[in-house]
């Protein structure tokens, strides 16, 4: 049980191998169940990324990766500078990025884009639609 007021925000109502949770000064952060930080979650919208295909993106050291949403565990470690939620198999990342905003919302410019299959290898560069 993870005592009230000790996290400004936990998402999960059974704590079965892993919460996300927010701390002050750290931002979205998965812990295990002895509430050891495992990763910062990547912030969409207000609130820690959603799971897609299962996976949800986590951040280390400016680095983006996966984690399995049921177990937690990392499935792709962060080594790309940005990436998109997985969509029908893979995922858009990309290595040379920088983030820019246009004032309220803030977006990723590379100078390539690839596909990524969920055991991060690449498979194939996005089409103009992705």
């Amino acid at each position: 049980m993870i005592p009230v007021g000790k996290y400004d925000w936990c998402f999960t109502d059974t704590f079965r191998t892993f919460a996300i949770a927010h701390k002050r000064g750290q931002g979205f952060v998965g812990i295990d169940r002895d509430e050891n930080i495992l990763y910062q979650v990547h912030n969409f919208d207000n609130g820690p990324d959603y799971p897609s295909e299962r996976l949800f993106r986590i951040k280390d050291k400016g680095k983006y990766g996966f984690a399995d949403a049921k177990t937690g565990k990392i499935v792709i470690k962060p080594q790309f500078k940005a990436a998109f939620p997985f969509k029908n198999l893979v995922a858009k990342v990309g290595d040379s990025c920088i983030l820019k905003s246009d004032g309220e919302y803030h977006y990723w410019v590379c100078k390539n884009w690839y596909l990524i299959n969920r055991l991060g290898q690449k498979v194939g560069v996005p089409s103009d639609k992705d």
